[in-house]
């Protein structure tokens, strides 16, 4: 504010005018400050709530993804195998991994008797579907195939 000695009143240019313009700038902060601490109050809860959704340090997935998924189509060896061995005995066993959707994602073979037979326990595992489980991720597991017994 300005004040003029030789007169002594304030000066027009700042003169009444400060208070509320102070007063203005105040709420300006205030309501500023609001948002901010309600802008940080939300994020914080969207942060607890994914947080809560995760299972807590040292404990593992649900019960329900710990059981081996259900097989909802059994192994059908490719015909050309069933050709190929029908006078023999195949078989394998294969390492596979099970999709979240129910799909065989991954398959190999760990062993296979004879040797050259190793494409036919393959093909087998990979034609099995199993019951879908969204959110348990992979489930990995073994498994053994007889061709023509």
């Amino acid at each position: 504010m300005l004040f003029n000695v030789a007169q002594g009143h304030s000066s027009g240019g700042l003169g009444g005018a400060c208070v509320p313009q102070l007063s203005s700038a105040n709420s300006l902060l205030v309501r500023h400050n609001f948002l901010k601490r309600l802008s940080l109050s939300v994020q914080l809860a969207l942060i607890l709530a994914v947080l809560a959704d995760l299972p807590a340090a040292g404990q593992s997935e649900p019960k329900a993804c710990r059981k081996p998924p259900k097989i909802l189509s059994q192994p059908k060896t490719p015909e050309e195998f069933r050709e190929k061995w029908k006078n023999g005995r195949a078989q394998g066993k294969v390492a596979i991994a099970i999709g979240e959707d129910g799909h065989v994602s991954e398959a190999k073979v760990l062993e296979a008797s004879p040797k050259d037979a190793a494409d036919a326990p393959l093909a087998t595992a990979k034609s099995i579907t199993f019951q879908p489980r969204p959110g348990c991720g992979s489930f990995k597991t073994e498994m053994f195939f007889t061709l023509n017994q």
